[in-house]
């Protein structure tokens, strides 16, 4: 190894140090980096420009020093770097070194630096060549990228909301911590995941729906109400999808997800609310005016919708004896089993559970809240009846606690929100106002049995006597209420504030006209009269004339000209009564006018417009008249646009006794005579009977009894057996007779004075008794 001569120029002896020092010479000139050569005593024997731009020294002030001397701030890091490649002859390649300098006071330099070993031809290591790149830029950007991702991170981190990453397969590749956490996963156990890992299958096609879309060009999806139940609770998220471009070019689906198990959990309260406040709405109403014999079995079918709503599977109610220690259960419904009523429980004694039907304290209790005042007899009970729930609500009849609702599941631990036990009360008050009217009303009952028993006694024969009903509709013409006829007049009031076409079907007798005029009479053409025309009473060559007018000269006989039906309904409605006898010639033109509201009259060629409501009867079956040809088909269609189907007398037979009680009391007053009095065994007649003509036979057949009665009592029979009781009809002296007899028997046979028969009869004692001895009526012995 040669000596150093001139620190600027050193020049190695060795034949390979010397080729490989011109080398050096050309690179040091050109190159863009910063080369540096330093002997083995770490002493700078060449620096170029660029080198010593990097330090922040002049190039006279660094050869000849060591490299301590020059960086001092990194000796350490460097020193050690030197000292290896000079033992070792093996190069350093890209290590990072990092110091201030000169260039930069006060601030960080960052250099990739690269060390070779100068080896002579006999293996000899002696110098070090370096190459110096500034990467103090770089550095600061990677270090401020490194930050920026470590913030960005926390931020993902930290975030509220559910962020995650999935690739083409619909796996993830990225969540966030707060995702990680509630699945209960480390991020290289989450990634590679699916949807399907963790939601059910109809929420998975959901989910995966929405990626697709997002991976077929969508920039946005929502997807709402996804569920899963996750550490036994049921968990609600909404989640919103987009596209996300990495640096290759490759779209994946991002999505950011917020759990709204509170807001559904809100909007699920709200339904319950609602759908439980409606159920007491309709069971309150269905008790109104309830008979009381039909209450019982309508409170069990009000524990039983109560208990399917609410997902329980026992509801009861039940009272406690009169001695205080059982409990007898009256209502009951058993969703897992059949349980009769009637059954008696002697748990009532306990403090805890016996409090509602006691104290009308309530109990309100849950398997997940253990037993905070019951005593061990108590939680034996619970265990026994398998309760997982249990409420005990008070049921209260005035200030006195009448009995409790019981309410529990085997199969949920804790379904009493306070909401639901406040409506619990709300049912309770309901059974308590229906059990004190039942109470009041079987009081009532009782207290007038005895009267009426007495009544009974009294009477003479056993009548029917007249119910004092008051017809619960609008339609004074229209006599019933029975669920037949209320059903005919809803759908005739539905349909009267409409202009549609009626079809009143029925039975001869029925009282079609009556009804055609109620739905007039309802309908807002009620200023003008209704017009009627029965199809069948006119004679085929008038009835076109009838209905549609004649110019004069029409026809022979037309002297005049006249206006139609249609023409005087104009503004109102026209009631064709027997459509079905229409001649078929003019149904055809019947049909122009439901179609057009256009029509000629007889002999003219000018078209009439009218507005007419159109209301049509029939007891024929027109669709039979249709098939064999009889009927025009789009005429029967364009009638049939809402039919009503009267029904007949004996459909409604309890309407008859209302029909018998206003038709006796119209031919009554008609014919000066007082009838109030129809025999019991006369109406159960009426009412067996089939009744072919409808109503009208029954109005001509009351009319004929009410002539033919005598006194107030209304002599009537069906015509089946009117003829067989007229045959056996006593005769006047046997009627004088029977009733002179029963007189006498209930005056106890004293003819004179006050109460006696002669006052009863209106007769003079003495007329009396000759009248006896004609009748051959003599006092018992």
């Amino acid at each position: 190894m040669g000596n150093v001569k001139d620190a600027d120029k050193p020049r190695p002896t060795d034949a390979a140090a010397e080729r490989r020092y011109e080398e050096l010479e050309a690179i040091y000139r050109t190159a863009p980096v910063g080369l540096g050569l330093v002997d083995r005593h770490l002493r700078y024997l060449r620096v170029n420009d660029r080198l010593a731009e990097f330090i922040g020294k002049p190039r006279e002030e660094i050869l000849g020093r060591t490299l301590p001397d020059v960086i001092p701030e990194a000796a350490a890091q460097v020193v050690p770097i030197y000292r290896r490649v000079i033992e070792t002859g093996e190069p350093a390649v890209d290590l990072e070194i990092s110091a201030a300098t000169d260039a930069r006071p006060g601030a960080t330099r960052h250099w990739l630096a690269s060390y070779s070993p100068l080896v002579s031809d006999d293996g000899e290591v002696l110098a070090v060549s370096s190459i110096v790149q500034d990467v103090t830029e770089r550095t600061e950007a990677v270090r401020a990228l490194r930050v920026s991702e470590e913030r960005f991170r926390a931020f993902m981190d930290h975030s509220p909301s559910f962020i995650y990453m999935k690739d083409a397969d619909f796996r993830h590749i990225f969540a966030n911590r707060k995702m990680l956490e509630m699945f209960g996963l480390s991020p290289d156990d989450f990634v590679g995941t699916k949807t399907g890992d963790f939601f059910l299958p109809e929420v998975t096609g959901m989910v995966e729906t929405g990626d697709r879309k997002i991976l077929e060009g969508a920039s946005q999806i929502e997807v709402a109400d996804l569920h899963t139940e996750i550490n036994g609770e049921m968990r609600w998220y909404h989640d919103v999808k987009f596209p996300v471009v990495d640096s290759s070019g490759e779209r994946i689906v991002g999505g950011i997800a917020s759990e709204i198990t509170s807001l559904k959990t809100a909007e699920q309260d709200l339904e319950e609310r609602a759908e439980f406040e409606g159920l007491l709405a309709d069971l309150a109403a269905a008790f109104v005016n309830l008979p009381i014999d039909d209450i019982d079995n309508t409170l069990t079918d009000s524990l039983e919708r109560v208990g399917r709503l609410l997902q329980l599977d026992r509801c009861a109610y039940g009272h406690l004896t009169p001695d205080g220690i059982e409990v007898v259960v009256t209502h009951v419904w058993n969703r897992l089993q059949p349980e009769p009523a009637d059954q008696r429980y002697d748990f009532a004694d306990h403090g805890w559970l016996g409090s509602p039907f006691k104290t009308g304290k309530p109990v309100i209790w849950s398997l997940s809240d253990g037993f905070p005042e019951a005593e061990a007899s108590e939680l034996d009970t619970m265990k026994a009846f398998g309760f997982q729930a249990f409420a005990g609500i008070p049921v209260t009849i005035g200030d006195a606690v009448a009995g409790a609702l019981a309410f529990s599941s085997s199969s949920q631990p804790g379904p009493w929100k306070p909401q639901i036990v406040e409506r619990l009360h709300l049912l309770a008050d309901i059974f308590g106002n229906v059990l004190a009217r039942r109470q009041a009303e079987r009081e009532l009952r009782h207290a007038l049995g005895e009267n009426v028993h007495l009544r009974e006694l009294l009477e003479a024969e056993n009548v029917y006597l007249r119910e004092q009903v008051e017809v619960r509709h609008a339609h004074a013409e229209i006599i019933g209420q029975s669920e037949p006829i209320r059903r005919t007049l809803s759908e005739a009031e539905r349909v009267a504030s409409s202009d549609s076409t009626v079809l009143l079907l029925g039975e001869t007798g029925t009282g079609k006209e009556l009804v055609a005029r109620a739905i007039h009479r309802l309908s807002a053409r009620s200023g003008k009269a209704m017009v009627t025309v029965n199809c069948a009473a006119l004679p085929p060559t008038l009835i076109e004339s009838e209905l549609f007018g004649r110019e004069k000269g029409a026809y022979t006989g037309a002297l005049s000209k006249h206006a139609g039906r249609f023409e005087i309904a104009d503004g109102s409605t026209i009631f064709l009564d027997e459509i079905g006898d229409l001649p078929h010639e003019l149904q055809v033109k019947l049909l122009r006018f439901l179609e057009e509201g256009r029509f000629e009259r007889l002999g003219s060629s000018k078209t009439l417009t009218v507005d007419v409501r159109v209301i049509a009867a029939t007891n024929r079956d027109l669709q039979t008249a249709v098939a064999e040809g009889r009927f025009r088909e789009d005429l029967y269609y364009r009638l049939n646009v809402f039919p009503i189907t009267l029904p007949a007398l004996r459909e409604r037979r309890d309407d008859i006794p209302l029909l018998v009680w206003s038709f006796a009391r119209e031919f009554a007053a008609a014919q000066g005579k007082t009838i109030d009095t129809v025999p019991r065994k006369a109406m159960e007649s009426l009412q067996r009977y089939p009744w072919p003509g409808n109503v009208r036979e029954l109005r001509n057949v009351i009319e004929r009894a009410v002539i033919l009665s005598d006194g107030q009592i209304l002599n009537v029979s069906p015509p089946d057996v009117a003829a067989e009781s007229i045959s056996n009809a006593p005769t006047m002296e046997q009627v004088q007779r029977n009733h002179i007899l029963r007189i006498m028997e209930q005056t106890g046979w004293r003819v004179r004075g006050a109460g006696g028969a002669a006052q009863i009869l209106d007769m003079k004692p003495t007329t009396l008794e000759n009248r006896m001895k004609k009748l051959g009526i003599d006092r018992p012995k």
